[in-house]
């Protein structure tokens, strides 16, 4: 099995790590063994906790949350961690699912953006040759182009390891909560984008693997900052037509 790695296991980073669990091939097996990593927090240790325990860290009325942990406990190729390099060395595959708040304080932008970016680092700076990485994180528009990318070659030209070797994409989740959680990241329309045509491959391929791509077929954009942007614009609208219903109702 492929260890991935999903850092971050708020709603969508927990949805995420089940759903990559869940998944098996066509002979019946699962195609990815499941680390999810979360901060040293007691927030962080909580979910970590529950997760072990196969529960989900969250209330749900998705019925399909239980079905899913039973099979994968079943299976025992899910687990969680506090965050820690000696994971990220092994994972053959990164999904960067860490909650990035937007709002007018530009101060508090800034600092997300330095965590952010000291996570992006912190990969970089462990990660191993042929692995690819995600992220699904709702970042400003040209984040990762002019401010994460020149930190990737720069780390690993440091390294000695080719930047061909190392596979970087931007792919953001679709996730709904609610009664059809897991079902809006399986059985939804996908964007993806890369830094070069391999990694825009690699990424596709993952993805082809945990959604269902004949009925929700991918698309993919041609760079990273157009996806950014895709995903910003997609949560606007949301945003706008809750308000918009909120008004209604009150």
């Amino acid at each position: 099995m492929n260890k991935v790695t999903v850092i971050g296991l708020g709603y969508v980073g927990s949805a995420m790590s089940l759903v990559l669990a869940h998944c098996n091939n066509s002979k019946n097996k699962p195609y990815f063994n499941v680390t999810g990593l979360d901060l040293n927090t007691t927030e962080g240790k909580n979910r970590i906790n529950k997760i072990n325990n196969f529960e989900f860290p969250f209330k749900t009325n998705d019925l399909n949350i239980k079905k899913y942990l039973k099979k994968i406990k079943r299976q025992r190729n899910l687990k969680a961690e506090v965050f820690n390099t000696g994971v990220i060395k092994k994972s053959s595959t990164i999904v960067v699912s860490i909650n990035f708040d937007h709002n007018k304080d530009f101060k508090l932008i800034k600092g997300n953006l330095k965590k952010y970016q000291d996570t992006f680092i912190n990969i970089i700076e462990n990660v191993k040759e042929g692995s690819l990485i995600i992220l699904e994180s709702t970042i400003p528009p040209g984040t990762t182009e002019n401010l994460l990318l020149p930190l990737f070659y720069k780390i690993l030209k440091t390294r000695k390891i080719s930047p061909n070797n190392i596979f970087l994409a931007f792919s953001y989740e679709r996730v709904m909560p609610g009664k059809n959680y897991l079902n809006s990241i399986e059985n939804n329309w996908r964007i993806y984008s890369g830094i070069n045509r391999s990694s825009k491959k690699k990424c596709r391929n993952f993805l082809k693997k945990f959604i269902n791509v004949k009925n929700f077929p991918l698309s993919e954009l041609e760079n990273i900052t157009a996806a950014e942007t895709s995903k910003v614009l997609e949560n606007s609208y949301r945003a706008t037509n809750i308000a918009l219903i909120d008004e209604w109702v009150n």
